[in-house]
C-alpha cells in the first residue's frame, strides 16, 4: 500500500510539485514510512494486529487514520475473529490518535456483524458515537449504475456479472448484499421483535383471548471449561395463547458462559426465579446427555420444575430446523435488546464457531410446543345434539 502511495507521488506531477520533496525511511516501529519534509508530515502503513501504541512523528500523534479492508471473508466468519478486529481498532488504533483525529473506515459488507456494521449500529441506533455511514452499491434500488464511466450500459454490467461468475460474490462485492454460502436454517428476515409483552385479554363477543400459559427455560450444558470447549447456554421465554395460536416471547439476557457445575446450578436457579410468572414455577428443560442428569436432580431437590430432555438421535441442525417453523410463521418474538448473540447464532448456524445458544433455543421451542396447553372448548348437549358456543353465546353471556 505504501509503495502505491510512493509511485503516485513520483508520477503525479501535481502531487510531486505540491508535496515534494519526500523521503522513505524506516522508523522505530520497523515500518517503512514516507516523510514529507516541507510539511513535517509522515505517512505510515501498518497491518492489522500490529501494535501502534504511542506512535508519533516528533511531537505529533496521527491526525488522520484510514482503515482500508481490515476485514476479509475469513476474519468475519466467527464472532471471536470479529471481536478480535474490533478490540484492535478500539484499543490500539483509535487511541493512537488525538482529540481531533479523523477516522475513516472503508470496507465491503462482508457480514451482518462485521466491524463496519457494528460501527454503523453504534452511530445510528445507540447514538453514542459521532459519525456518518455511507453505502455505495454498484446499482441502486432503481437499477441505476453508480460507476457509469466503467460500466456505461446494462451490457457492460452483465459482462462484469458474468466475469465474476459467483452469485454470492456478486451480491457481496458489488451490490453490498449478504448471501450466505451456507444454507441457512433460520433467515434474518424471519426474526420478529417486540417492545413489550402482550396484555392478557378476553373478548366475550368473539372469544378472542390472550393469556400467558407458562414460562420455560432451555439449558445446553458444556462438559469442559477448556478454551476450546463449548459454553453453557441458557435461554428463557414466555409462552402465550393468542387469537387461537401459540406465541413464544424470548426473554433478554441469555446466559452463554463457561461455568462450573456449582455456578451452573446457581445461574439456572436465578434465571428460573427471574423468569417465572407469579407463583408458577418456570419449566426447566436440560438436555439429557452424560452428567447433565445431576443438574436436574439438584434442581428438583430444591423445588424447581426441571426435566431431562432426550434428543432422540437428532443432530443440532435437525433440531433447529424443527424449531424454525414457528420462527418463520412469526410466532417467536425476540426482544430488541439483550438477545443479539442468540439471534446471531440461530441465523448464522453452521458458520459461527459456537452454537450453544442455538441448541438451547431449539430445545426450548420444541418442548414448549410439545407441552402447550390446549384451549378449552365449551359445548352444551341438548335433544338435538351438540350446540356450539357461537349459537348460544348471547343467551348465556354474563353467566360465566
Amino acid at each position: 500500500m505504501l509503495k502505491n502511495l510512493r509511485t503516485e507521488l513520483e508520477n503525479n506531477h501535481l502531487l510531486r510539485h505540491d508535496l515534494g520533496p519526500f523521503r522513505e525511511e524506516e522508523d522505530e516501529w520497523r515500518n517503512t514510512s514516507l516523510v514529507i519534509s516541507n510539511y513535517e508530515a509522515r505517512i505510515m502503513a501498518v497491518s492489522v494486529d500490529q501494535s501502534v501504541r504511542g506512535i508519533r512523528h516528533k511531537q505529533h500523534r496521527p491526525d488522520l487514520i484510514i482503515c482500508d479492508d481490515i476485514e476479509d471473508l475469513e476474519s468475519v466468519q466467527t464472532r471471536e475473529s470479529r471481536n478480535k478486529t474490533r478490540n484492535w481498532v478500539v484499543s490500539e488504533l483509535i487511541p493512537a490518535g488525538d482529540s481531533g483525529t479523523r477516522f475513516f473506515l472503508v470496507g465491503n459488507y462482508l457480514h451482518e456483524d462485521s466491524f463496519t456494521q457494528r460501527m454503523k449500529l453504534q452511530m445510528e441506533e445507540a447514538n453514542d458515537m459521532h459519525g456518518i455511514y455511507r453505502s455505495y452499491p454498484l446499482l441502486d434500488d432503481n437499477g441505476s449504475c453508480l460507476w457509469k464511466e466503467k460500466y456505461p450500459n446494462a451490457k457492460a454490467i452483465e459482462a462484469e456479472h458474468a466475469r465474476v461468475g459467483d452469485e454470492s460474490a456478486w451480491h457481496r462485492e458489488y451490490l453490498l448484499h449478504i448471501l450466505s454460502d451456507a444454507e441457512r436454517v433460520i433467515h434474518p428476515e424471519w426474526i420478529q421483535y417486540y417492545d413489550k409483552f402482550p396484555d392478557e385479554d378476553h373478548d366475550a363477543d368473539t372469544g378472542t383471548r390472550i393469556r400467558i400459559l407458562h414460562t420455560a427455560i432451555g439449558i445446553d450444558l458444556a462438559i469442559s471449561q477448556s478454551d476450546c470447549a463449548d459454553y453453557t447456554a441458557m435461554v428463557a421465554a414466555r409462552i402465550y395463547y393468542m387469537h387461537g395460536e401459540y406465541h413464544i416471547y424470548m426473554l433478554p439476557n441469555c446466559v452463554n458462559e463457561k461455568l462450573t457445575a456449582l455456578e451452573t446450578l446457581e445461574r439456572a436457579k436465578q434465571l428460573a426465579d427471574c423468569a417465572k410468572e407469579g407463583d408458577d414455577q418456570a419449566k426447566i428443560y436440560v438436555e439429557d446427555v452424560g452428567y447433565q442428569a445431576s443438574l436436574v436432580e439438584h434442581l428438583e431437590e430444591q423445588g424447581y420444575d426441571a426435566e431431562a430432555v432426550k434428543v432422540k438421535g437428532q443432530d443440532k441442525r435437525g433440531r433447529l430446523a424443527l424449531a424454525s417453523h414457528p420462527v418463520q410463521s412469526g410466532r417467536v418474538h425476540f426482544p430488541k435488546k439483550g438477545a443479539e448473540l442468540l439471534i446471531e447464532q440461530i441465523v448464522n448456524f453452521g458458520i459461527e464457531k459456537h452454537d450453544d445458544l442455538a441448541d438451547a433455543f431449539s430445545m426450548l421451542i420444541i418442548k414448549s410446543l410439545e407441552e402447550k396447553i390446549q384451549p378449552i372448548g365449551i359445548y352444551f348437549f341438548g335433544e338435538d345434539g351438540i350446540t356450539g358456543w357461537d349459537n348460544i353465546r348471547g343467551e348465556i353471556r354474563g353467566s360465566l
